[in-house]
This record gives structure tokens, C-alpha cells and sequence, in this order.
């Protein structure tokens, strides 16, 4: 059951704090985690604000369609294929991440 931050999952960093004592979403991904989203490396390199409206979508699509707490999993693994999430999604990613608290 998720109920605070601590409650969460006490490996992974909820990114809402100046100072953390969890680890990074850096870190989760050295563990070598990965998401089958290969149609998405295609945006590899492209700035975040760089999207039409249908690739936007694309990334809406997975991004509602995954379990929240893989949200931070999730961006880390983009990030790591140059992948830059639309800016539009961006506030949107970070509001679902801060219901995970």
C-alpha cells in the first residue's frame, strides 16, 4: 500500500526533495532495467520540443498505460537511449510521480 514517500518504496527516489536518502532513478537503472519500447528509440536525439501532436500521443499512450511506479523507471530508460520525453508530457509525467507520495 502506498502512503507516503518512505512507505513507497524505500530503494527509489521520489525526486520531490532538495536532499535524498533513496537512490536515484540513475541508480535503478544501473540495475539494468529496461522497457520494451523500441518504437519509441526512433525519437532518439529529437529535442523535447521537437514533437508533433501524434508523436506526442505515442508517448501519452504509454505513458497512462504503464503502472505508475514504473513512471520514474520508465524515464530513466528513455533518457539512457537519448530519448527527450515531449515537453508537453513532462509536467504530466511529474504530476503522476508525485502521487506515488
Amino acid at each position: 500500500m502506498m502512503t507516503s514517500p518512505t512507505t513507497f518504496d524505500d530503494n527509489y527516489c521520489c525526486g520531490l526533495h532538495a536532499v535524498c536518502e533513496k537512490r536515484s532513478w540513475r541508480e535503478a537503472a544501473a540495475a539494468n532495467l529496461y522497457f520494451d519500447d523500441e518504437e519509441l528509440d526512433a525519437f532518439s536525439g529529437r529535442p523535447s520540443d521537437a514533437y508533433t501532436e501524434a508523436e506526442i500521443d505515442l508517448f501519452r499512450d504509454v505513458l497512462y498505460t504503464m503502472r505508475t511506479d514504473e513512471i520514474p523507471e520508465w524515464l530513466d530508460c528513455l533518457e539512457q537511449r537519448g530519448v527527450n520525453l515531449p515537453a508537453e508530457l513532462q509536467q504530466e509525467s511529474t504530476l503522476l510521480i508525485s502521487e506515488l507520495a
